[in-house]
């Protein structure tokens, strides 16, 4: 499973209802449905389930899925 699968399984697993199918990198996690509390939560399970550690200084630029791939990137996290 790659890095992007990894993370929309994680997402999957606080929104079930997320289609697939009709995720970008553009995709804004806010029109998932993820409210404040899921948000919070997606990062605790990004950051586990990666072996990274997000700074809060950080969290605020995740807007999208591509914002979180690059900050994967970035902090060289492996699924």
């Amino acid at each position: 499973m790659n890095t992007k699968q990894k993370l929309i399984q994680i997402l999957k697993e606080h929104k079930s209802d997320i289609d697939e199918s009709s995720l970008t990198i553009d995709t804004k996690i806010s029109n998932l449905g993820i409210d404040s509390l899921d948000f919070i939560e997606v990062i605790f399970s990004i950051e586990s389930t990666f072996g990274i550690e997000i700074r809060d200084e950080q969290i605020a630029d995740l807007q999208t899925i591509g914002d979180f791939l690059n900050c994967l990137k970035n902090n060289g996290g492996k699924p």
